[in-house]
């Protein structure tokens, strides 16, 4: 009985503070169940905004597939130029080695023949012996034999000597042919290098500076209102377009070969700022709206054309900046 008292003594102690740890327990389960499901519906947020970009990026991504590359002959151009190089390359090794083979032919020819005419050249000595053993009076005879065995060793080296050349000389004929087909090819290559020089001195010849959008009505802007809030962020906006160009990070390309992603990092940067520099020049106070959109029409444009150099195309951080630099006027 005593020890029932004391147990519920005990619990009558307890009991107030096991409700108050209960009570702390459950506010702190109740902040941790909101927390996790605030989470949960950022999570699932973000998940539909992701989801959302995936779908944009695959459509961008099959409409970009699905479009014509009008640059594609310049790539093709540069091909056609590697293929007649090499077709030059193996016309003159066939050429060279098609002599090679005549002129050893030509050799063993020769060679033959003139074992052949020392063995008969010998045939007729030992002959020429053995009649003069046989008989003194067959000494004409056998002198008759051995000039017969001279003359026919001179004709079978002669003759060697003729199929040799005649040998050698259809071989230089036909590694003239030969050569005739790599040198027409070799005119091919002369032609497609002339264009694709053109092209490289329209896109090379002048430096990286020309690059770099010409001094416009905004830069006179800038400099007239440098002093104003406007015309500082104006001029900001001018030097950021002009460093991007500077530190390669106006446009980019795919390409891993250095020269041909530069010329093609060059070639779009000079199509967009030439449309850029059209634009700007048709600027005025009220006319905003329809030049920005002008710009960005050229972005996708250049981009949409620059596709077919390896993704060659302007990068959005550029684009912002002329746009920003349109705006702050």
């Amino acid at each position: 009985m005593d020890l029932f008292l004391v147990v519920v003594l005990l619990l009558a102690i307890l009991s107030p503070i096991l409700a108050v740890i209960l009570l702390k327990k459950s506010k702190q389960y109740k902040i941790e169940i909101k927390a996790l499901s605030d989470r949960n519906v950022t999570l699932s947020n973000e998940l539909s905004e992701s989801q959302e970009h995936l779908a944009n990026a695959i459509r961008e991504h099959s409409d970009l597939e699905g479009r014509a590359a009008p640059l594609w002959r310049y790539e093709e151009l540069h091909s056609a130029v590697l293929d007649a190089e090499k077709t030059i390359k193996t016309a003159d090794s066939i050429a060279k080695s098609t002599v090679n083979e005549a002129q050893l032919k030509a050799s063993s020819i020769v060679l033959e023949a003139n074992n052949q005419a020392r063995l008969t050249i010998s045939n007729a000595n030992n002959e020429a012996v053995v009649i003069t053993k046989d008989a003194r009076d067959s000494r004409l005879k056998a002198k008759e034999r051995l000039d017969n065995a001279n003359s026919r060793a001179d004709e079978l080296i002669s003759n060697a000597n003729d199929n040799a050349m005649k040998i050698i000389e259809d071989a230089e004929t036909r590694a003239k042919e030969i050569a005739g087909s790599a040198y027409e090819a070799k005119e091919f290559a002369e032609t497609y290098q002339a264009v694709a020089n053109s092209m490289k001195n329209k896109i090379e010849g002048y430096g990286d500076e020309w690059i770099v959008p010409n001094r416009s009505v905004l830069d006179e802007l800038a400099d007239n209102y440098e002093f104003t809030d406007a015309g500082k962020e104006l001029q900001k906006a001018r030097e950021l377009t002009k460093s991007l160009i500077k530190t390669s990070k106006a446009a980019s390309c795919e390409y891993v070969e250095p020269n041909r992603r530069n010329t093609a990092i060059k070639f779009v940067l000079d199509a967009f700022n030439g449309k850029v520099d059209s634009t700007l020049s048709k600027i005025k106070h009220n006319n905003y709206g329809k030049l920005s959109q002008e710009i960005k029409d050229a972005f996708e444009l250049v981009n949409y054309n620059g596709s077919a150099f390896r993704s060659a195309k302007i990068t959005d951080i550029f684009l912002q900046a002329v746009s920003t630099s349109l705006n702050g006027e």
